[in-house]
């Protein structure tokens, strides 16, 4: 298989979530469905595969590095969706209440932040579109990137979201 180094270390920080992610499942015996992760599993390995044929055989390094980082992408979506998981209920108390209280001291209020965005439905309705959107930015920015050959960049943001 051929990869760049940033590949093989982002599909190295996949299986160490894959492992991780089996031994919490076995340690807490929760039981993970396969039938959950067929889709995501099938569709991040066709588009790792595509890329490898385009890489070796095409001899097209644009389709290859869109389609790896997109295959990428599914995967260390799936293996972290389910490490995210995995780690509920938490043992502790969440941390929520201590960033508050750091927040107050920078003179910051999330409390009052929530409440103004409260009394305007409009930027409410906006901020909902702009996160339900974050996904398919960084996924069009990862094809705008591997389309333009910038592969420096293109993998940069491939680390930064993992």
């Amino acid at each position: 298989m051929a990869f760049h180094p940033i590949e093989r270390l982002i599909l190295m920080i996949v299986g160490a979530f894959v492992v991780v992610d089996g031994f919490l499942a076995w340690w807490k015996g929760i039981g993970v469905s396969a039938n959950f992760f067929v889709f995501s599993l099938g569709s991040g390995l066709l588009f790792i595969a595509l890329g490898q044929v385009y890489r070796r055989w095409r001899d097209s390094e644009r389709i290859a590095l869109t389609t790896h980082v997109i295959g990428l992408f599914i995967l260390f979506s799936m293996v972290g969706s389910l490490f995210n998981v995995l780690l509920l209920p938490r043992p502790t108390a969440p941390i929520d209440a201590m960033l508050v209280r750091i927040d107050a001291w920078l003179g910051y209020s999330w409390p009052a932040l929530c409440a103004w965005i409260a009394g305007y439905p409009f930027l409410n309705s906006v901020l909902r579109i702009v996160y339900q959107l974050t996904l398919v930015q960084l996924f069009v920015a990862f094809v705008v990137l591997g389309m333009l050959l910038d592969r420096r960049r293109l993998h940069a943001g491939a680390l930064a979201w993992c």
